[in-house]
């Protein structure tokens, strides 16, 4: 959510909400023991629906009233994201959104949850993927990278590079927000659901996933590089 409130100060206009269960109190625990803020009403349309995950995924899928509440707000958003946690990817799945697309997902969790779901292509080599209007990411840090992706998407390129700035974050070029894996186990193998070489169900054309792969895995540069690329990118705000 912090990349999206940082936007509102250089300019985006988003209106940002937690969703409780229903019967929740106003207030949302978070796995730290934080309580956010959580106002009952929505608008009947929505931008973005932002789904979070836990690592005690089954607990999260075993939950029928989360996944029922996510599946009902998924019709009336504009695009679905987990973008804060890596196994947000299977609540996604339980509720059936991500039949016949291509998630990612953290490295370690892509083995289950491709057999969990062997309807949906796994992988686990991405920072994170754009499948139509639905967007999943490999992990926490790396949701900030699907993030700012969004608010480039809705408020363009300058307004995501200030908000990468602020928050300290590395932030690619125009159209490559968030080209840089921080999870050096995402090398590994990606798990694949379903048969070799099925596609994804789905009618009519539709455009192949975006996805942002990991950059120079594996490469070690000294101090001094990757402090003159993040000047490059980001210019040099030292004072």
């Amino acid at each position: 959510m912090e990349v999206f409130t940082t936007a509102n100060h250089y300019g985006a206009d988003y209106d940002v909400r937690v969703v409780p269960l229903a019967g929740d109190a106003v207030a949302v625990a978070t796995s730290s023991g934080l309580l956010i803020s959580a106002p009952g009403t929505l608008p009947q349309r929505l931008g973005t629906l932002l789904v979070p995950g836990r690592r005690d995924w089954r607990s999260a899928v075993a939950d029928t009233d989360l996944v029922a509440l996510v599946a009902n707000l998924s019709t009336r958003a504009k695009r679905v994201a987990s973008a804060s946690a890596c196994a947000g990817a299977f609540v996604l799945a339980e509720a059936g959104i991500l039949d016949g697309r291509r998630p990612a997902t953290h490295w370690e969790l892509a083995p289950q949850l491709a057999t969990a779901y062997p309807q949906m292509r796994v992988d686990g080599h991405p920072v994170f993927v754009r499948d139509g209007r639905v967007a999943t990411s490999a992990g926490i840090t790396t949701g900030i990278d699907l993030s700012l992706s969004l608010v480039e998407e809705d408020w363009g390129a300058d307004v995501a590079r200030d908000v990468a700035r602020q928050l300290m974050v590395f932030n690619g070029p125009p159209g490559r927000a968030g080209a840089v894996q921080r999870a050096a186990g995402a090398a590994r193998t990606p798990a694949s659901g379903g048969a070799p070489g099925d596609g994804p169900r789905h009618r009519g054309p539709r455009r192949e996933p975006e996805t942002r792969h990991a950059g120079r895995l594996g490469r070690c540069e000294r101090p001094s590089v990757h402090r003159a690329r993040f000047r490059s990118t980001l210019g040099d705000r030292t004072r």
